[in-house]
């Protein structure tokens, strides 16, 4: 197709032969996923909320196109404008936090959404341009000579303002989340080991004063430490063993009956049980191959900036996945963190979608290399 040629000047053209097709490639694959596991475990789901069947499936087709469209955008436009991007929806995200603290009523115990026609989760925008922020703030006052534990200082500042937006929710989950990815960048950046020490020790605190100070933390903790399975994790483990390697078949699995999350914070499981051990093989594949690819990019840069927006995005996408498939399998505590660009929901996909944009934008082969402009 002309539209393609190399030689064309026309920009999807540009965007066609500079995008990194291999990660391309693994997102469409995840969102393709998206839908064969959100149409298999929600059907069950909404009637017994008194919705209609395809009620979720039609909604998740909606945002997986909003998000191909923002996916697009965001990966065809210059570096420069993403970043200012990533600084408006972070600015306007912690916002909309803080004021949710004062003036939105709970929904399920916590103040994580509010309707602006539709549910919005702010927290999910801060999250995924926490990393870019951070990066671009620490390169260009390391360009323009500020001094050094200044600029830390900042860092510091406006991790603790995001961290406490969370905690005041609560969202203990997605606060030990940016925790990490904060260190992250600051190991990227070549803090001494005697300061990362510090910080893993004051993290250690903190999660012993969460463990007191946060009821459902306390709760969680102590079933997954001292007690026998809650329900959740028992009826999510027996899903997974009865799916073998095969799987029960599309609809066949038993899990969404008993859970009112399957298809957000269970679609691992679902997956297991009704494809089998074989499917979430090749999806656990999937997103080594998108980290693993992202890293190699990364490895072969020379900027600042790409190397720290780059590494704590990586960190971020492998975080979120981790914890999502350990919870499900009970490595670890429950924690209702959703599975990128697979679990329903439209604030988790959009945001995800915003992430993968900046992902692409950071790998393309005409940018690699060359420094922001001052």
């Amino acid at each position: 197709m002309i539209l393609f040629a190399r030689n064309s000047n026309n920009r999807l053209s540009k965007w066609w032969w500079n995008i990194d097709k291999v990660i391309l490639l693994c997102i469409l694959l995840l969102l393709i996923f998206s839908i064969i596991l959100v149409s298999t475990a929600s059907p069950f789901v909404a009637v017994r909320i008194g919705l209609e069947p395809l009620y979720f499936i039609k909604n998740q087709i909606i945002y997986i196109c909003a998000s191909i469209m923002l996916i697009l955008i965001i990966s065809s436009i210059s570096l420069e404008r993403n970043i200012k991007i990533a600084f408006i929806t972070f600015a306007v995200a912690v916002l909309l936090m803080i004021f949710m603290v004062f003036f939105v009523g709970e929904i399920k115990g916590a103040k994580r959404w509010i309707n602006i026609g539709f549910s919005l989760q702010p927290s999910e925008f801060a999250k995924v341009t926490f990393p870019i922020v951070l990066s671009y703030i620490y390169y260009f006052l390391y360009k323009k000579n500020f001094d050094v534990l200044r600029i830390y200082f900042l860092l510091f500042l406006i991790y603790i303002i995001l961290a406490l937006c969370l905690l005041l929710q609560p969202d203990l989950g997605m606060t030990i989340l940016i925790t990490m990815i904060f260190g992250a960048l600051l190991i990227l950046t070549g803090i001494s080991l005697f300061w990362i020490l510090s910080l893993c020790f004051l993290s250690g605190l903190g999660l012993l004063f969460a463990y007191f100070l946060f009821p459902h933390a306390n709760y969680r903790i102590n079933h997954f430490l001292f007690e026998q399975n809650s329900y959740q994790v028992t009826k999510a483990l027996n899903a997974i063993m009865s799916g073998k390697i095969f799987g029960k078949g599309a609809g066949q699995g038993s899990l969404k009956k008993y859970l009112p999350d399957s298809h957000t914070d269970f679609v691992f499981t679902v997956g297991a049980e009704e494809f089998g051990l074989i499917f979430n093989c090749f999806l656990m594949i999937v997103y080594i191959v998108l980290i693993y690819r992202s890293y190699n990019v990364l490895l072969k840069q020379r900027s600042m900036f790409k190397i720290l927006a780059l590494g704590t995005t990586i960190v971020l996408i492998s975080l979120q996945s981790i914890i999502h498939i350990a919870s499900n399998i009970n490595l670890i505590p429950t924690k209702g963190m959703t599975l990128p660009l697979i679990s329903y929901g439209g604030s988790s996909m959009l945001s995800m979608a915003l992430l993968m944009g900046f992902l692409l934008s950071l790998t393309k082969k005409d940018i690699n290399n060359i420094e922001l402009k001052e």
